[in-house]
């Protein structure tokens, strides 16, 4: 109830300082229901997923539209990439870099305000184009963490009702966003300190230095996607390698392989490592790597690995090798910072 008081008040005004359309006809008071309505229907932000394609549904039934889009800001690609669509498929949407030129994303993001094409020309080169393209900013925090789109092919032009009820909507989009991030985000604590106590726990409770290494490997694995897990011990010179491997449930099958360091796959990113002490990742597609790491990757017939330096008091003990062999797979950002 408190929350819906507290926007009928904003949109009061909001309605206030839109005229009636001439375009659609729609009274004042049609205006104020129709912001009303974005406002207030009723989405299960406990569910973002439903939450968000029920707004894009809401979208295209308030405004008339065929088509709508959901952008949401990735951080470490520095652009906006689709989450969700309706009236199109999600694969034919491409991302909207961040240093964007069309005149109605700069309209939208510098200004913070909905923005629209004048007519069907001027559509080229945005999001959901063919027809009239409106964009709106998704804002919380004064930052700008998503874009709602709509566009359509029979509408003549999005007028001052029309943009007022997309920035209502990308504005409840915005809370849907930063609660999932937030939930997320906790989600992902929990779950990093459960992990780093279970491994902690695991290592330090054993003076055996191969159920030392089976315990490293087996919440490496655990803690990310890889199929095999390698740790690499240098010993005076010599290199001896061990091979994990993951089952179903997570329990671990260990193949014990040992190996001297001339035999070992003398990849330049491993010598690398191991002076600079800081992991690194590299892959087949998108090639990832130097010349040569990319071809020793491919006749090991591996198409990502991502390699950790094993050390204490900065001083290189060996290396531990997490192996992608499916074309696409790689550790995620969480993965690599819990690994």
């Amino acid at each position: 109830m408190l929350a819906d008081t507290f926007y009928a008040i904003i949109i009061t005004g909001l309605a206030g300082n839109i005229s009636p359309s001439g375009k659609t006809g729609m009274t004042s008071d049609e205006v104020r229901g129709s912001l009303y309505t974005a406002a207030t229907s009723q989405l299960d932000i406990q569910n973002p997923m439903q939450a968000l394609t029920g707004l894009l549904e809401l979208t295209c039934q308030l405004l008339g539209t065929e088509r709508a889009a959901l952008y949401e800001l990735d951080t470490g690609e520095g652009s906006f990439q689709p989450r969700l669509s309706h009236g199109i498929e999600l694969s034919e949407l491409g991302r909207v870099a961040s240093q964007f030129e069309h005149t109605v994303l700069k309209r939208a993001i510098n200004g913070q305000r909905a923005a629209a094409t004048s007519g069907q020309s001027g559509a080229l080169g945005l999001p959901l184009a063919p027809g009239i393209v409106a964009c709106a900013p998704c804002i919380t925090n004064d930052q700008t963490i998503g874009l709602l789109f709509v566009a359509s092919e029979t509408l003549d032009a999005f007028d001052d009702a029309a943009l007022a009820t997309l920035e209502v909507l990308a504005a409840r989009a915005a809370e849907i966003f930063a609660l999932a991030r937030q939930t997320a985000g906790q989600t992902y604590l929990l779950h990093k300190l459960s992990l780093l106590y279970q491994a902690s726990h695991a290592i330090t409770g054993t003076r055996d230095r191969q159920e030392a290494i089976r315990q490293t490997a087996s919440h490496l694995l655990k803690a990310t996607s890889a199929d095999i897990c390698e740790v690499l011990l240098l010993d005076g010179g010599s290199g001896e390698t061990i091979r994990f491997r993951q089952q179903l449930g997570k329990s671990m099958q260990q193949n014990v392989v040992t190996l001297v360091a001339d035999n070992m796959p003398d990849y330049p990113i491993h010598r690398e490592v191991l002076e600079t002490l800081k992991p690194k990742t590299i892959s087949l597609r998108p090639p990832v790597g130097s010349a040569k790491d990319i071809a020793m990757l491919d006749a090991e017939g591996v198409a990502t690995a991502s390699i950790f330096p094993l050390a204490t008091r900065n001083e290189a003990l060996g290396l531990v090798r997490l192996i992608y062999s499916q074309p696409g797979r790689s550790i995620t950002e969480q993965e690599m910072e819990i690994a």
